[in-house]
């Protein structure tokens, strides 16, 4: 679907996981990777390097992070070490207009 539109990319982006304070939901992530063949980013919910590692798992080949990485910037640093830095993104909430920046 989305390869054949011209995407290189897909970045799903579960931004209400964190206020619900949970985790990603992985089987949405589980399904979508099985029907593409283009890079996928998964974020929401990722607070901990066991959070990336599980979504890794599930089909993920980037993980975004956004309130942890706020929160805790040594998290960026040990998830680069750990999966490598190709594999971890930072999205930002812009405060006015609510747009992402990637990083």
């Amino acid at each position: 679907m989305c390869q054949k539109e011209g995407a290189d990319e897909l970045a799903m982006l579960d931004i209400a996981a964190t206020l619900e304070n949970r985790g990603t939901r992985l089987e949405w992530e589980e399904n979508v990777s099985l029907v593409i063949d283009i890079p996928l980013t998964i974020g929401g919910g990722i607070s901990a390097l066991e959070d990336i590692d599980r979504t890794l798992k599930a089909g993920a080949d980037k993980v975004s992070m956004n309130s942890a990485a706020v929160k805790n910037p040594e998290l960026i640093t040990e998830a680069a070490e750990k999966f490598g830095s190709e594999r971890i993104t930072v999205a930002i909430d812009g405060p006015e207009s609510g747009d992402a920046l990637w990083i």
